[in-house]
């Protein structure tokens, strides 16, 4: 009994680990825009380049079924493992027209790229005499009049882009299934008319991650504390080890991942307010293993306190008079100087410098606090009309 259930466990395993990878090429973009701009992406993500001679692309326009002027790519024309072969009109915008790997004139193969949203697309795999099918968009032998419907989007294959979503493996004969009813059960990811950010590239969740993380931020939010910001999630061991971490003129004593898991908060002793400060960092790995570039440097300035010192205050008073300032310090309230009518203290910060002042109203009321939280209530911070 238990020979049978260990070779299941592993063919299940076996299945698993090759769901990863795409089985064949597929349609990975479509783009339906206005005037010219047309253009289909086709995407391999089978980890290994394919020789593109054994592909065609076939049109139906409007229902009337494939013709037999198929497309067939130009001789040589190999897709490397996890990229792309764009087809484009030649009248389409420069944007397009940069990121193309074929650029046909609108006439060519049965005005292949000159499709309308109520025109098939099919990509085929020759095999001898045979084609096979491997993936549509649209029926061949439907009209839907002006587009059909994906993801819950009326005639979304009219002036819409579709993109293919990172967890589709392979291609899907099966139009009705590919395009679904809503967001979630479709395959396709739909935008608006003339949106071409993505051609040229596709996301795909079982490529393989050889981009090594990079650093966005370096920001000090504190006198003693520095955030660094990087592209994606890294591993918490490298994150954490200090010593991966070097701020000239400032030592750093700890560093901590965030629950994000791309931020990392540096503790380092007191910065010097405006200074300009470089980070170098190594080391740091993302969760696929690659590790960041070697001596990646960038700049940061001393952290800005927002408060004023007092003393600065006092000693340019014209320039501070009627201005509203932060002050940040301690406030001393004399025994016995709590009145429900009037409040007289004390403030003194690192400045060494103190300011007296008194507030007149019912404060505790106002506060809905007692007398002896109030002192409390004005440790944190003060601001002062001078």
């Amino acid at each position: 009994m238990k020979k049978p259930i260990f070779i299941l466990l592993i063919g299940l395993i076996f299945t698993h680990v090759l769901m990863a990878q795409a089985t064949d090429l597929f349609f990975s973009e479509y783009i339906e825009g206005s005037a010219n701009n047309k253009a289909i992406e086709i995407y391999n993500g089978t980890g290994s380049d394919i020789d593109l001679s054994d592909y065609i692309i076939k049109k139906a326009t409007n229902g009337q079924g494939w013709t037999t002027n198929n497309f067939i790519f130009p001789e040589n024309s190999i897709i490397p493992s996890y990229d792309v072969w764009v087809i484009a009109n030649e009248g389409a915008s420069t944007t397009i027209l940069n990121k193309a790997d074929t650029v046909l004139p609108y006439n060519e193969y049965n005005y292949l790229m000159a499709f309308n949203g109520d025109d098939a697309l099919g990509l085929f795999k020759t095999n001898g005499k045979d084609e096979i099918l491997l993936d549509i968009i649209g029926t061949p032998d439907q009209d839907p009049g002006t587009g059909w419907d994906v993801a819950g989007i009326t005639e979304a294959t009219k002036d819409h882009t579709l993109i293919r979503k990172p967890s589709v493996t392979q291609g899907n004969t099966d139009w009705t299934a590919s395009a679904g009813t809503n967001s979630d059960n479709s395959e396709w990811i739909i935008h608006d008319i003339d949106y071409f950010s993505d051609l040229g590239q596709h996301t795909f969740n079982g490529a393989p991650d050889d981009t090594p993380p990079t650093i966005i931020s370096v920001t000090a939010t504190s006198e003693t504390s520095v955030e660094v910001v990087f592209s994606e999630p890294i591993n918490e061991d490298t994150a954490n080890n200090v010593l991966n971490y070097q701020i000239e003129n400032l030592p750093v004593n700890a560093a901590t991942l965030q629950t994000d898991e791309i931020t990392v908060v540096l503790q380092t002793e007191n910065q010097t307010e405006n200074a300009e400060y470089t980070l170098i960092v190594n080391n740091i790995k993302d969760l696929a293993g690659n590790t960041i570039a070697q001596n990646t440097s960038v700049n940061f300035t001393g952290f800005v306190s927002p408060y004023t010192p007092i003393a600065d205050i006092q000693n340019n008073l014209s320039q501070y008079q009627g201005q509203q300032v932060l002050i940040k310090g301690i406030i001393t309230i004399a025994a016995g100087a709590l009145r429900n009518d009037m409040l007289t203290a004390f403030i003194q910060d690192n400045s060494g410098r103190g300011i007296e002042f008194s507030i007149t109203m019912l404060l505790h009321n106002i506060l809905r606090i007692s007398p002896e939280e109030t002192r409390w209530k004005f440790r944190e911070q003060l601001t002062i009309i001078i």
